[in-house]
């Protein structure tokens, strides 16, 4: 099956409900009818790739390296964790609050598909083993750039309506 990363948009009152009850989190996230909500998105096995869109790190360099500054480097993975004790299958869900989204969606929004196309290193990407390493196969950049616009749009959504974001791999 493989880890696939998921977003949810919620309001900041939710968020902090979910931060001092992190089982709410799980009851919202693994509901029968989530994955066909318009508040959550799937971007499959491309979470870590869209990681190394936004930063040009792979997770595992970001570990060892340390996350790049700005915002581009929490839009996936923000080290602002909903509780750190917790695992939603791989890790704790990690959250930004409605104003972080305004600036993700601010910086998504400087971000040209066709630029990326021309500029992405996918020969890097496969040797930096980023996730799930299909970067050269014919449908890989197709993959990763239909999931970075869907996530695009999904943050913009969040930002419009003033809401905080919670990400996880599961």
């Amino acid at each position: 099956m493989g880890m696939i990363g998921s977003f949810i948009r919620l309001s900041e009152k939710e968020l902090n409900e979910i931060k001092n009850d992190s089982e709410l989190l799980e009851s919202k996230a693994f509901a029968e009818d989530a994955f066909d909500a318009d508040w959550m998105l799937d971007v499959d096995k491309s979470w870590e790739g869209l990681h190394y869109l936004l930063t040009g790190q792979s997770l595992a360099d970001s570990e060892v390296d340390g996350y790049p500054d700005g915002i581009r480097s929490k839009i996936v993975f923000s080290n602002q964790f909903v509780d750190p004790e917790q695992d939603l299958g791989y890790g704790p869900a990690h959250y930004l609050t409605a104003s972080q989204v305004k600036q993700a969606d601010e910086e998504l929004s400087k971000m040209n598909l066709e630029v990326l196309r021309k500029n992405i290193d996918w020969s890097d990407m496969q040797a930096r083993n980023v996730y799930p390493q299909i970067w050269q196969e014919s449908e890989g950049p197709e993959y990763l750039f239909e999931n970075f616009t869907d996530l695009k749009e999904f943050v913009k959504k969040a930002a419009e309506e003033n809401e905080a974001l919670i990400s996880f791999i599961c």
